[in-house]
């Protein structure tokens, strides 16, 4: 039979010399290599990336023993702390690799035992508080009248190379 030069709406009265097979009841003794398109198990809501180094920066002021940085779980409670210490050089940024989750929401709260804020009235200079993520993209930030008010800000790591 030779192939026809229109499709008809019916199938062929001769069948092609190879048939297709049925699928078994039973499982394959040589399964494929590529994974299924469905999930096997059902999602959760916890989430299950390993954590991401986020970048914690910190522009003191003269008093950095004043200040008090808190990155807390929001659904764990889990807290992180760093104390700033006394300034041994003119340097007063400081900075740190803070492991956290990426999709876990967290909260940044600073606390001044001194009141007033990040500033350095000596050289009219202010600080900061600042989380970015490994590609240098904000995830969060304090600045000194936003410690002043006693303000915490929520904020969601990620590893976005956009923001």
């Amino acid at each position: 039979m030779k192939p026809s030069q229109a499709p008809s709406n019916f199938p062929s009265q001769k069948p092609s010399g190879n048939p297709s097979k049925l699928p078994s009841g039973s499982p394959s003794r040589s399964p494929s290599k590529m994974p299924s398109r469905v999930p096997t198990r059902p999602a959760t809501s916890a989430p299950t990336g390993a954590p991401i180094n986020m970048n914690l920066r910190v522009m003191f002021d003269k008093n950095p023993e004043q200040i008090k940085i808190k990155i807390t779980n929001k659904k764990t409670l889990a807290e992180l702390e760093f104390q700033g210490t006394e300034i041994i050089d003119d340097e007063k940024l400081r900075k740190y690799t803070v492991p956290l989750i990426p999709g876990v929401t967290y909260t940044l709260s600073v606390t001044d035992s001194g009141n007033d804020g990040l500033c350095d009235t000596t050289n009219f200079t202010c600080g900061y508080v600042y989380i970015t993520n490994p590609f240098n993209n904000f995830a969060a930030q304090l600045l000194t009248q936003d410690i002043e008010a006693g303000k915490t800000v929520d904020f969601v790591p990620n590893n976005n190379i956009f923001p």
